[in-house]
């Protein structure tokens, strides 16, 4: 949520063809995470920001990028063009396009691992990935584009959003069914969980520390504010039917590093709002007139009582 009203997220692809990366050495080349915070500085738009993230691509952490502009969005007018601007990265190349188009007329738009680009899918593996693996990576056919497309109509209000966000009714769900035994795979949801996989599970069953760690939403009236509700931890499923994600129980509390985190995450959702501030921030003997201008975020936490800062 940046201040020029555009709102970033990205979700990562994976690149199985190895050889985008022979001979590739990134000398002068600029880690992801400085290239989204600058194009984040200096974007005034979705193209300006795509523009601006690809140069310098480092080819690590290749993701799909997704900027919403609410500078063109109104409520109950038709967002003609420039609304939503999606762009993929691989080593040594970059493409984005406005997709506002796709957005309006199919109502919605999932990102969930799988390049959406037709080039970037090839590129990457992917299509290779459907003839090996099956249509668990296949752009249309996944699970979770499956479930995006059956339920995202049912979407009411923030609280159904966010009911879809932590979906995962896998035991149950004919989309998260598989060839394997049992015949289904915790992956096969929105917010995936494949710590419930059989320890000894292989292909869309394997059982690693690996899935949805959190849920973020907001709309338009509240990114106004600056404000999005927000709940850490995996999944309790559709029904709260699946078991609270506890570390010292994980068939992996050993080998994977969790130092400082609570071992029980039983969270509930919260709403943040951010706030913009402006001013000095006193005198500064090492500054050429003696003070310093800052503008910083502050996070407190909107709640029924009054703000409580959280850092």
């Amino acid at each position: 949520m940046i201040k020029s009203e555009l709102k970033v997220m990205e979700t990562t692809n994976e690149v199985f063809n190895t050889s985008l990366f022979k001979g590739f050495e990134p000398n002068g080349e600029v880690w992801e995470a400085v290239r989204s915070t600058v194009a984040n500085r200096l974007a005034f738009d979705g193209k300006s920001w795509h523009e601006t993230f690809k140069k310098f691509n480092s080819g690590t952490y290749n993701n799909q990028w997704m900027v919403l502009d609410y500078n063109y969005f109104v409520p109950g007018k038709k967002p003609e063009s420039y609304l939503l601007w999606v762009g993929e990265q691989l080593p040594r190349f970059y493409q984005y396009e406005d997709v506002t188009d796709v957005l309006v007329n199919q109502g919605y738009w999932a990102s969930y691992n799988v390049p959406y680009f037709k080039e970037v899918f090839e590129r990457s593996g992917y299509k290779e990935a459907v003839h090996v693996n099956g249509t668990w990576f296949s752009y249309t056919e996944a699970p979770r584009a499956k479930i995006f497309a059956r339920d995202q109509g049912n979407l009411t209000d923030m609280e159904s959003f966010m009911k879809l966000m932590r979906s995962n009714n896998f035991k149950h769900d004919p989309f998260a069914f598989c060839n394997c035994t049992p015949p289904y795979s915790a992956s096969g949801a929105i917010a995936a969980r494949r710590d419930l996989n059989p320890v000894d599970g292989k292909g869309e069953q394997v059982c690693k520390p690996y899935g949805a760690i959190d849920a973020k939403i907001t709309n338009h009236s509240m990114f106004k504010r600056y404000e999005f509700t927000a709940v850490v931890g995996p999944t309790q499923g559709t029904n709260d039917e699946l078991p609270v994600f506890k570390w010292s129980e994980s068939a992996f509390a050993k080998e994977a590093p969790h130092m400082l985190q609570p071992d029980v995450f039983n969270f509930t959702p919260l709403t943040f709002e951010w706030k913009y501030v402006e001013g000095k921030r006193g005198l500064d003997e090492n500054s050429e007139n003696g003070s310093v201008d800052y503008n910083i975020w502050e996070e407190v936490f909107a709640g029924d009582d009054n703000n409580i800062p959280i850092d």
